[in-house]
């Protein structure tokens, strides 16, 4: 009987820790599932920092494409805390913005590592999207910019 019993405690003692141990895995796991867990999973925000990309050729122009589901004002800085534009962003429109070409003048690629001082800051109220355009005749680049919150602070 004593062995039984014993069998018995050693059975519901491992099912125990088992548990517990599915339950650590839920607890570390779950949270990664939700899209608050890394940052959101959109092109859409309030709040956007991003450089363009350089561009070799002399005649290049710099604009952003900024599109929203709510109508909303956008405040464009450049360098980041010295505000050149506001842009009125209206529902099933694109709102375009002339970007200074000194944003798009950096020493190299290496250089823009080390902090050129040429970053590009859009925010707004409302939640909108950014698409930043480098405009030449023989090559110009696009790119979507990904909001800061999505980055967390991976940017």
């Amino acid at each position: 009987m004593a062995s039984s019993t014993s069998a018995f405690f050693r059975q519901s003692r491992r099912r125990s820790i088992v548990q517990l141990l599915l339950l650590a895995c839920a607890l570390l796991i779950l949270p990664g599932l939700t899209s608050s867990g890394f940052g959101q999973r959109s092109t859409t925000g309030t709040d956007f920092i991003f450089a363009f990309l350089p561009n070799s050729n002399p005649d290049y122009q710099l604009q952003v494409n900024l599109v929203g589901e709510h109508r909303t004002t956008a405040t464009i800085e450049y360098p980041v805390g010295q505000v050149i534009a506001q842009v009125d962003i209206i529902p099933g429109k694109i709102s375009t913005a002339n970007i200074p070409r000194e944003a798009g003048d950096l020493d190299s690629w290496t250089g823009s590592l080390d902090g050129d001082a040429n970053a590009v800051r859009i925010s707004a109220p409302m939640p909108f999207s950014c698409y930043a355009i480098n405009r030449s005749l023989t090559s110009s680049d696009g790119s979507v910019a990904v909001p800061v919150q999505a980055l967390n602070n991976l940017y």
